[in-house]
């Protein structure tokens, strides 16, 4: 509440996240960001000015909490933008006008007890990936209490011949909550980036024996802790 904190990144978004480092290999100005879940709008806060943040958000309650209790939207430095909707449904029909070219798509949806699998397919991660520059990082918040959702988030990446780097926050002072956050890409930059190569943990394992989810088969006992 502190005014000089008003656009202090928390819990998952901490500096230490994957998504903090995410936001590190844009480009100084003029970044364009996608983000699936809105939440309170904490990822607006690493907004600067000339960005682009546009979020996807399918409860309106969400939204108008957001916006009244938060001032993370408000606040930023960024243009914010908030999509009402089901976000794969609003992707398929950017889609269809010539996609949003982002540098960084954030899918932050699955930290509930109950997640969206429509998200989670191969077909899902073809739309993100024409949402994305060919340099671009797909970010995904894969903190949850339930499910290991890592291994199948790699072998969905892996398809499309995507570098996976896994950042594990442990929960501290700095990061109460500590998160898991999968990056992919294929862009030079993210590979080679010095500082990702550090915080990377152990990748779930290449051999995993999982099957990958598609629109017609998916499985959430197999990713059950």
């Amino acid at each position: 509440m502190a005014e000089e904190r008003v656009l202090e990144p928390t819990l998952y978004y901490a500096p230490t996240s994957g998504v903090a480092l995410a936001f590190h290999l844009l480009p100084k100005e003029s970044r364009r960001v996608g983000v699936i879940g809105l939440g309170v709008g904490t990822l607006a806060a690493f907004g600067r000015a000339g960005d682009l943040i546009r979020f996807y958000e399918i409860d309106p309650m969400v939204i108008s909490m957001a916006r009244e209790y938060f001032r993370f939207l408000r606040s930023s430095k960024a243009q914010t933008e908030v999509v009402l909707g089901d976000a794969r449904l609003a992707l398929q029909q950017e889609a269809r006008a010539g996609g949003m070219d982002y540098e960084l798509l954030v899918v932050d949806a699955f930290s509930s007890d109950a997640i969206p699998v429509h998200l989670l397919t191969r077909e899902a991660f073809a739309l993100y990936w024409q949402h994305l520059r060919g340099d671009g990082v797909l970010a995904v918040n894969v903190s949850n209490s339930f499910l290991d959702l890592a291994p199948l988030v790699c072998a969905l990446g892996r398809e499309s011949g995507k570098t996976c780097r896994h950042v594990l926050v442990e929960a501290s002072a700095g990061a109460p909550s500590g998160s898991a956050w999968l990056l992919l890409s294929s862009g030079r930059a993210f590979i080679e980036d010095a500082a990702l190569l550090a915080a990377q943990h152990a990748l779930p394992s290449e051999n995993w024996s999982g099957t990958v989810w598609t629109d017609e088969r998916s499985n959430l006992y197999q990713l059950l802790k």
